[in-house]
């Protein structure tokens, strides 16, 4: 530490004490008239006075603690329903900073709704089941964590097309053969769905 930072630390320290604990201490020098002024110029001449004869000093020096991230749990994937909602909570916590705020992102069919910890996810109709994401940020003000929680959307409609071998389906389609469903893994036209590998039943 250079003298410039020592001495401005030092007035800064002794103007602190002198201005909010002069009933208890002053730091500076005593003129004639009893009087005590902290002299920056005189730096090693200042003392420190204390009100009662009978009192001692002690100085404490206190490192700030750096500010963290907060820190967030994974939430688990989430299973919901077309058309229906389920409730997420979502736990973090942050060492520093006892208010935190939450942010969600996402995108239809998903919506959600509620401020906070714990939120409602809904989900508008789909005709297959699909696959979507919610990110949740959590900040305390300054810094900020973010996770991406993995969310299936299950299509409840069971009035399936029923398979046609002049048809050409992709990996995704579903179909209904003899009253089972089938869901192809690829591309895929004029395969039996209950004997060609290219389905899957589900």
């Amino acid at each position: 530490m250079n003298n410039d930072n020592v001495q401005r630390w030092a007035t800064t320290l002794a103007e602190m004490l002198n201005l909010n604990f002069s009933q208890w201490v002053k730091v500076g020098i005593k003129n004639a008239n009893g009087d005590i002024e902290f002299d920056p110029a005189q730096l090693l001449s200042n003392e420190v006075y204390v009100t009662d004869a009978e009192h001692t000093y002690n100085l404490t020096i206190q490192v700030p603690t750096p500010n963290t991230p907060p820190v967030v749990h994974q939430p688990d994937p989430i299973l919901v329903d077309e058309n229906g909602s389920v409730s997420l909570h979502v736990h973090a916590f942050d060492d520093e900073q006892s208010e935190l705020t939450y942010r969600y992102e996402t995108s239809a069919p998903l919506s959600v709704t509620g401020v906070g910890a714990t939120v409602t996810v809904n989900a508008a109709s789909v005709d297959k089941d699909t696959q979507s994401t919610i990110r949740v940020t959590v900040s305390d003000g300054e810094l900020e964590t973010s996770k991406d929680i993995a969310v299936t959307i299950t299509n409840t409609d069971q009035s399936l097309p029923i398979w046609s071998a002049t048809k050409v389906y992709w990996g995704g389609d579903q179909v209904m053969y003899n009253g089972k469903r089938y869901e192809a893994k690829w591309w895929t036209q004029g395969e039996q769905p209950d004997k060609a590998q290219v389905w899957k039943a589900i």
